[in-house]
């Protein structure tokens, strides 16, 4: 993927201001001059891509990456 794209879509995740409405925008524009991905293309609702991206963007603490990875504590140590 593109790195302007990438920061792009980093920096519009983590605006203060309506992320989500920054997202549908952004993606938007993408399709209409033709910069979307065409190989291996998989068809999502804009909507659902915005939320998605808000969703990956948000911060997680230590805790929430070791749930993520199944960590499991000791019991009884």
């Amino acid at each position: 993927m593109d790195e302007d794209l990438i920061r792009r879509i980093r920096i519009t995740a983590h605006s203060l201001d309506t992320p989500r409405e920054r997202l549908l925008d952004l993606i938007a524009e993408l399709g209409a001059v033709g910069n979307a991905p065409e190989a291996d293309t998989v068809v999502v609702l804009r909507e659902e891509l915005a939320s998605l991206l808000l969703a990956v963007a948000q911060p997680s603490s230590f805790g929430d990456a070791l749930r993520a990875e199944g960590f499991q504590p000791a019991v009884g140590a």
